[in-house]
């Protein structure tokens, strides 16, 4: 028979989850190692903006 049985709507409709569910997981990973990336660049760079003067001092003495 030609006509949509209520198994087809079923099968259409869990694809649909299934394949909305795979798209929300990608979207997910994405965004997480976006974030990962920007936490590790402010990272970076609040240690080279924290670097005490005493470390830096080019083999010349410092006294404060």
């Amino acid at each position: 028979m030609s006509y949509i049985k209520a198994l087809d709507v079923f099968f259409i409709i869990s694809f649909f989850f299934v394949f909305g569910a795979v798209l929300e997981y990608v979207i997910v990973i994405l965004h997480h190692e976006k974030k990962l990336k920007e936490q590790k660049k402010e990272k970076d760079r609040a240690e080279v903006e924290m670097v005490p003067l005493r470390q830096v001092n080019f083999g010349y003495e410092i006294k404060l």
